[in-house]
C-alpha cells in the first residue's frame, strides 16, 4: 500500500480538506503498514537485508556478523551504552573497552592478548565455580564447583620454568606417569603396581607385604653381618619392618625380634627347630622360656625371672593324655573327662558369687550321653546347662539363679522335691516364658530336682546348703548301733509350741507342743504316745447339710480335686495344686496369671445345684501375689473373689464380689459386691456399673504381706442384708445392714466361679492361692469371729471323740518364769502372784476327768503351813498357793503334782 496523506484544505475550515475521521483511518493505516512490515518493536516480521553500521563498524546484511576494524574504542563516546548484547560472531582487531556488562551469545574471536590485571580474574561456569587469576606473587586456578577438574591431552608435562629439558612430572597417553629428579626418571606406576628407581625410604610402613618380590629365594647362610659372627647385630644391614624368606635360614647367634614372626609355608611345611637345652625366651627380661629337656623328656613352660602368672588364653584349652582329651575349658568353667583324682565323678558346679547377686546358666536340650544321671531313663533328650549334661548343682542361700530358657516350648523347666516330678516346689521360683528363676534361702529344702514339667528325668537334683530337710523319701538318722549315749543318733525337736490351739500345721508334721510330740493328720493335731495312745477330738460340721461345696484341695492334682460334699468335679483352667503355700493340709489351689478359676455348672435339670436367692456364706483362705494385684480402677476388668454368671444367657442376673485399685497414688483396694439385676444403680450402689457396693477398702501392704487372709461374705435370712468378713472382722460399710439385695435370681444355666468372671469386655480373675473353701446356704457367721485354726470339717458324721492324754507327774517351779518338769504335755505360766497354770496341750472332755494331788516344796522356811488351792478346767488348772499364817502369796520354791486321770 502507498503511503496515505491526509488532505489539509487550502484554508482553515474551508470544507476542502479530509474529515478527523479519514485522517485517523490514514494514520491508523500507516501504521498498520509499518508494523506489517517490521514487527512490533521487539522481533522483526522480515529480515534486515542491509544495515550501515558507521564509521569501523559494518554490518552484514546477510549474516548478521559485526565487524569492528577501528583500532579500538578509546572513547565510550563512541559507543555509549551500560549493555552491549551481541548475538554473532564478533572479531575484535583492537582493543575494547566496556564499562558495563557485555553478553555475548556466540562465539568470540580474539587475535590479540586478553590482558587482566592482578586480581583480575576469568570466571568460568554459571555460578562462577572455576576461577583463573594472578595475584601480583602466585597464579592459581581454582574449581570451587562440586565436580572433579580434569585437565585433558594426549600427553603432557609439568616442567621447569628455567630448564624446560627438565621435567618433574611426564603423563604418557594411555601409559604410565613418570616423576622426575633433575631430569632423571625415579618413580614410574605400571600395570602391576609401581616401579622405584633408586632407593626407597619410608618412616612407616602399612600392609602385610605378602606379594613384595625380590628376596623371596633368599637363603640367610651363617650370616654375619657386622656383628663379627654373633648373629645379625647391627639392625642397619637389614632395616624393614616386613622379611619374608622361602628358603632356609640358619642363625648361629642370638636372634631378637622387635614384631611379629609369621610362619607362612603350605600346612605341615614351616618348622622352627631348637636343639636340646636351647629355649624360646620372652619378655624383656627373659622372665620366661620355653625349653626342650632331653633327659627328662619333657618339654617346659617356665617363668625364670619375678613371680608371676602364666597364662594361656583360647576358646578353648585343652590338656590330653595320650592324646585324649581330660580337661577342657568352657565358656562357664571346665569340663573334666573321667574322674578327679580323690574324687569319684566329680560333675557339681558351684558358683561363687557375693550375697544377693543373681546367677545366670543357660539350658539347652540334647539327646542324653553317658554323662546324664539319668542317661537310659526317661526322656531320651536331657537338658543342658552351660553345656554340660544336666550336672548336679550346689547353691547358696542369698543368692539367686536364673534358668534361661524357652519355657514356651516342649521342655517347661521346674522345680520339684521329687526327681520323678510328684510334688512342685515353687517357693521362691519365678516361671515365665523366658526363664525360671529360684532365690534360695536357709529355709530352702536341701535337696530340690529340676525337670521338664512334660518328660521324665531330664535334669538332676540341686542341693541349696540350706538350714531346712525336707524331702519326700525316707530319713534315716544315723546308722549301726551304739552304746555311747553321746554318740547315739537322734532327732531333736528343739521348738516348743506352748498349746495346740494357734499351732498351725500340715497333714505329716510332727512338732513339739507342750513339750510332748505331737502329729498333724490333716485336720488336727494327735498326741504322739509309744503305748495306749490317747488321741483328741475332731469336730464334725454341726451345719453339714446346710453346705454346698467344700474343698481343701489335698488331692494329688487340680483334676482329682472334687467337692467334697457332692462329688462334682470344677472345670478348671491355669489352675492347678501345690504344695506351698498352704494353710491347712498339704495343698492349696494356685490361680494362675490368665486363669479362667473353677467353674460348677449350675444346670441341675433346670433347677440350680447351689441356690443363692436365700442366705449364704462364701468364705475361704487367700493368699494374694503381690505382684499381680489388678491395676483396674473400676469394677471392669477387676480382680474376682467368686461369681455367679453367664457370659451370654441371662446375663442380667449375673453377680460378682471382687476388688479393684482405688487409684489416686493411694495404694488401697476397694472390696465390692456387683449384682446385674439390682435396681440400685446410684452411687455406690449393688447394681452401679463403675463401682458396685465398696464392702470394705483394704490397704496394699496388708494384701502383699505374703499371709493368709479368711474372707467371709455373709447373706442373713432375716432381711436379705449381705455382711463382709476380712481375718473375722466385718467391715464398718455392712455392720449396720448397709447392703440389703434382695434382686438376686438364679440361673439354671449360669455357673459358680471361684476366681473368674467374664462378661462381654469385662474380664477378670483372681491370681495367688485360695485354700479351705466352704460354700454353705445358711448365715454361718453373724458377728465378728476368730478364723477358723485349723481346717474346716470335711464330714458331717458324728463326733470322733479321741480320748486326752493320760496321767501326768512333774513339778512347777515358782517364780515370774515358772517352768514345768515332768510328763511331756504340760506348759507352765504364771498367772498373778501366787497363782500359777499348767495349760494342756490336749484338753479333757471335762474338767471332772481327774484328779489332782499336790504338795510344796522347797519353800523356806520349811515348817511354815501353806496351803494350795486348785481349780480345775479341760483345758488348765490352776494353782493358788498361799502362807496359812496371813494368806500372802508364795512365790518360791516349786509345787509338786500329780495328775491322775480317772
Amino acid at each position: 500500500m502507498a503511503k496515505l496523506g491526509i488532505s489539509t484544505g487550502s484554508a482553515p475550515n474551508d470544507g476542502t480538506g479530509d474529515s478527523l475521521l479519514d485522517g485517523a483511518i490514514k494514520v491508523n493505516s500507516n501504521f498498520n503498514e509499518i508494523y506489517t512490515a517490521i514487527g512490533d518493536g521487539t522481533t522483526l516480521a522480515v529480515p534486515v537485508t542491509n544495515v550501515v553500521g558507521g564509521t569501523g563498524i559494518n554490518v552484514s546484511g546477510s549474516t548478521g556478523s559485526v565487524t569492528i576494524t577501528n583500532t579500538g574504542i578509546a572513547n565510550t563516546n563512541n559507543l555509549r551504552t551500560d549493555f552491549l548484547e551481541v548475538s554473532g560472531i564478533s572479531t575484535l582487531s583492537g582493543g575494547l573497552t566496556v564499562d558495563g556488562v557485555s553478553t555475548f551469545t556466540d562465539n568470540v574471536i580474539l587475535n590479540a592478548n586478553l590482558d587482566l590485571q592482578d586480581a583480575d580474574k576469568i570466571l568460568l561456569g554459571t555460578g562462577d565455580d572455576l576461577e583463573i587469576y594472578h595475584t601480583g606473587f602466585h597464579s592459581f586456578i581454582v574449581d570451587s564447583g562440586v565436580g572433579d577438574l580434569y585437565i585433558r591431552a594426549s600427553s603432557g608435562y609439568i616442567q621447569d620454568q628455567g630448564n624446560a629439558n627438565q621435567s618433574w612430572l611426564k603423563f604418557n597417553s594411555a601409559a604410565g606417569v613418570e616423576a622426575h629428579f633433575a631430569g632423571n626418571k625415579k618413580l614410574e606406576t605400571t600395570t602391576n603396581g609401581v616401579t622405584v628407581t633408586g632407593a626407597l625410604t619410608a618412616t612407616s610402613f602399612v600392609g602385610g607385604g605378602a606379594n613384595i618380590t625380590g628376596i623371596s629365594t633368599l637363603n640367610i647362610v651363617n650370616y654375619s653381618g657386622g656383628g663379627g659372627g654373633s648373629g645379625i647385630g647391627n639392625t642397619n644391614n637389614i632395616r624393614t619392618n616386613f622379611l619374608e624368606v622361602s628358603g632356609i635360614s640358619t642363625f648361629n647367634g642370638n636372634v631378637d625380634v622387635n614384631a611379629h614372626v609369621s610362619f607362612k609355608a603350605g600346612s605341615g611345611n614351616s618348622q622352627l627347630y631348637m636343639y636340646d637345652e636351647n629355649g624360646i625366651n620372652l619378655g624383656t627380661n627373659n622372665d620366661a622360656r620355653i625349653i626342650y629337656n632331653n633327659s627328662g623328656n619333657i618339654v617346659k613352660f617356665e617363668r625364670v625371672g619375678s613371680a608371676g602368672e602364666i597364662e594361656i588364653d583360647a576358646a578353648p584349652v585343652t590338656l590330653k593324655h595320650s592324646d585324649s582329651i581330660r580337661l577342657q575349658t568352657t565358656a562357664y568353667g571346665i569340663s573334666v573327662d573321667q574322674s578327679i583324682a580323690g574324687y569319684a565323678y566329680l560333675q557339681a558346679p558351684f558358683w561363687k558369687q557375693p550375697n544377693g547377686s543373681m546367677v545366670t546358666i543357660n539350658v539347652t536340650v540334647a539327646t542324653k550321653t553317658q554323662e546324664h544321671r539319668y542317661n537310659g531313663s526317661g526322656s531320651g533328650n536331657g537338658y543342658l546347662l552351660n553345656g554340660v549334661q544336666a550336672p548336679f548343682l550346689t547353691l547358696t542361700p542369698g543368692r539367686s539363679y536364673r534358668f534361661l530358657h524357652t519355657n514356651t516350648g516342649s521342655h517347661p523347666l521346674k522345680f520339684y522335691l521329687e526327681a520323678d516330678r510328684t510334688t512342685l516346689y515353687s517357693t521362691g521360683v519365678t516361671f515365665n516364658n523366658a526363664y525360671t528363676e529360684i532365690a534360695i534361702s536357709d529355709t530352702t529344702p536341701q535337696v530340690l530336682h529340676y525337670q521338664c514339667t512334660n518328660h521324665a528325668y531330664m535334669g538332676n537334683a540341686v542341693y541349696t546348703n540350706s538350714n531346712k530337710l525336707q524331702t519326700p523319701y525316707t530319713v534315716s538318722v544315723g546308722s549301726g548301733s551304739s552304746t555311747n549315749g553321746i554318740d547315739s543318733p537322734a532327732l531333736t525337736l528343739s521348738h516348743n509350741n506352748p498349746t495346740v490351739v494357734g499351732t498351725a500345721g500340715t497333714t505329716g508334721q510332727v512338732k513339739q507342743i507342750g513339750g510332748q510330740p505331737y502329729y498333724y493328720d490333716g485336720t488336727t493335731w494327735r498326741a504322739l504316745f509309744l503305748v495306749d495312745a490317747p488321741s483328741t477330738v475332731n469336730q464334725a460340721d454341726s451345719d453339714w447339710d446346710n453346705t454346698m461345696i467344700r474343698m481343701n484341695f489335698d488331692q494329688a492334682n487340680i483334676g482329682a480335686v472334687t467337692n467334697l460334699k457332692d462329688g462334682r468335679t470344677p472345670s478348671a483352667g491355669q489352675v492347678d495344686v501345690v504344695a506351698s503355700p498352704v494353710k491347712y493340709g498339704t495343698k492349696s489351689a494356685r490361680f494362675q496369671t490368665n486363669n479362667s478359676g473353677l467353674t460348677f455348672q449350675q444346670d441341675n435339670s433346670g433347677s440350680v445345684y447351689y441356690p443363692f436367692e436365700g442366705a449364704w456364706t462364701l468364705e475361704g483362705w487367700f493368699y494374694f501375689d503381690s505382684t499381680q494385684l489388678p491395676t483396674a480402677q473400676s469394677i471392669t476388668d477387676s480382680g474376682v473373689l467368686f461369681a455367679n454368671y453367664h457370659p451370654s444367657i441371662s446375663v442380667a442376673a449375673n453377680w460378682k464380689i471382687g476388688y479393684y485399685d482405688l487409684g489416686g497414688g493411694t495404694n488401697v483396694f476397694n472390696f465390692y459386691w456387683h449384682n446385674r439385676s439390682s435396681s440400685n444403680t446410684g452411687t455406690n450402689g449393688a447394681g452401679n456399673a463403675t463401682t458396685g457396693f465398696a464392702l470394705k477398702q483394704i490397704g496394699k501392704t496388708t494384701l502383699s504381706d505374703n499371709a493368709w487372709h479368711h474372707i467371709a461374705i455373709v447373706r442373713e435370712p432375716s432381711n436379705g442384708s449381705i455382711h463382709f468378713y476380712f481375718d473375722g472382722s466385718e467391715a464398718n460399710n455392712t455392720s449396720s445392714d448397709q447392703l440389703i439385695d434382695n434382686q438376686i435370681n438364679d440361673v439354671a444355666g449360669h455357673g459358680f466361679r471361684i476366681g473368674r468372671y467374664s462378661y462381654g469386655g469385662d474380664v477378670g480373675n483372681f491370681e495367688g492361692n485360695v485354700d479351705d473353701i466352704r460354700v454353705s446356704k445358711s448365715a454361718r457367721y453373724t458377728s465378728n469371729f476368730t478364723p477358723p485354726a485349723s481346717a474346716l470339717p470335711i464330714t458331717g458324721s458324728t463326733t470322733t471323740v479321741y480320748e486326752p492324754a493320760d496321767s501326768k507327774v512333774g513339778e512347777i517351779s515358782l517364780g515370774s518364769s515358772p517352768a514345768w518338769t515332768g510328763t511331756p504335755g504340760v506348759t507352765a505360766s504364771q498367772i498373778a502372784a501366787g497363782q500359777y497354770r499348767a495349760t494342756f496341750a490336749t484338753a479333757y472332755s471335762n474338767a471332772t476327768d481327774y484328779v489332782i494331788q499336790t504338795s510344796m516344796n522347797d519353800y523356806t522356811p520349811t515348817t511354815t503351813p501353806v496351803s494350795i488351792g486348785v481349780s480345775r478346767f479341760t483345758t488348765h488348772a490352776d494353782f493358788f498357793v498361799r502362807r496359812v499364817s496371813d494368806g500372802a502369796n508364795i512365790d518360791t520354791g516349786s509345787l509338786a503334782i500329780d495328775l491322775f486321770k480317772k
